[in-house]
């Protein structure tokens, strides 16, 4: 695995890792240096499930779940079926583009901005 600067100091990819597969310990160390030093990282083509997903998220540290804090989707009209999941899109549970006047629409918007979810919070985004 390595990881390439994008942006020196904000952006790296990494390379050579199946996310698939279990992360090495070593590996998993140089990811969350790199995530601490540059705050985003690139993990390109990677073809995992959700369950894949959420396994390799909680090593990076405790998922914070959505909607236990702040998001305005309630569980029965949430789209995607694990709760560990945000969902950013524009579409409603059954998969339909959010009417223009749609609450969560309206909510999202800020979503098109530069921002740091919960960054905040003791355990953040």
């Amino acid at each position: 695995m390595q990881i390439k600067s994008i942006v020196p100091g904000f952006v790296g990819e990494v390379v050579g890792i199946d996310l698939q597969e279990e992360v090495t310990e070593t590996d998993l160390t140089a990811i969350k240096k790199e995530i601490n030093q540059l705050g985003v990282l690139i993990f390109h083509d990677q073809n995992i499930t959700d369950e894949q997903q959420i396994t390799f998220s909680r090593r990076l540290g405790e998922l914070e779940t959505p909607g236990s804090k702040s998001n305005i989707t309630k569980p029965g009209e949430r789209r995607l079926a694990l709760p560990d999941i945000g969902d950013v899109s524009n579409l409603d549970k059954d998969g339909n583009l959010f009417g223009k006047n749609a609450r969560r629409r309206l909510y999202n918007l800020a979503n098109q901005l530069w921002h740091s979810d919960s960054s905040f919070r003791k355990i953040p985004a």
